[in-house]
């Protein structure tokens, strides 16, 4: 029987939703209440935290990505800051996961300020210019599914590939959603 979680119950939206906490008001104590994966929950949080220093650099080395540029949200930050805390500290974790539920707690925090059409106007510009510079293709989603990308992460895909899609992605959003946002 395979478990439902809505995202308020999901252990990386709470991760999130606890360091952007501590990020507004680093004075106060993190509570972790029972939660099925409050182990886990609380040592990415702790350990995100902590490590911060660390977590910026290796994004910056590897994915040339500067937290220190004011151009960052801050729950994006967040959100890199505790996948990356993910894959260099719990290497039992799948890499399929991870990726997955980040990338959707990104697009829900995106998708929640567009509506429909210009969410399809998002997506049909990332896919186009993904495919434009050789990078991935066929990747839209389907018509008939809710607007969105396809990213297959099966055995056959070497996780490293998706690590270096990972920042053509940030960089094809980041131009496209400006755009859209000026209703272009």
């Amino acid at each position: 029987m395979k478990i439902k979680y809505s995202p308020k119950n999901n252990p990386r939206v709470i991760i999130i939703q606890k360091l952007y906490g501590f990020l507004i008001n680093n004075e106060e104590a993190i509570e972790f209440p029972k939660h099925r994966f409050k182990k886990f929950i609380k040592e990415v949080v702790n350990g995100s935290i902590e490590r911060n220093e660390l977590l910026e650099d290796e994004l910056n080395k590897n994915l040339s990505i500067n937290m220190k540029e004011k151009s960052f949200d801050k729950v994006f930050q967040i959100i890199l800051k505790a996948a990356t805390f993910e894959f260099l500290y719990k290497p039992n974790l799948s890499i399929k996961i991870i990726i997955k539920e980040i990338v959707l707690a990104i697009l829900k925090k995106i998708t929640n300020k567009l509506d429909i059409e210009n969410q399809n106007l998002l997506k049909k510009n990332i896919v186009k210019i993904l495919e434009n510079e050789n990078v991935a293709y066929d990747i839209g989603s389907y018509r008939s599914a809710p607007p969105g990308l396809r990213i297959w992460g099966g055995p056959t895909i070497n996780p490293s590939d998706i690590k270096l899609l990972l920042p053509w992605l940030q960089w094809a959003f980041e131009d496209t959603y400006k755009l859209v946002k000026k209703g272009n």
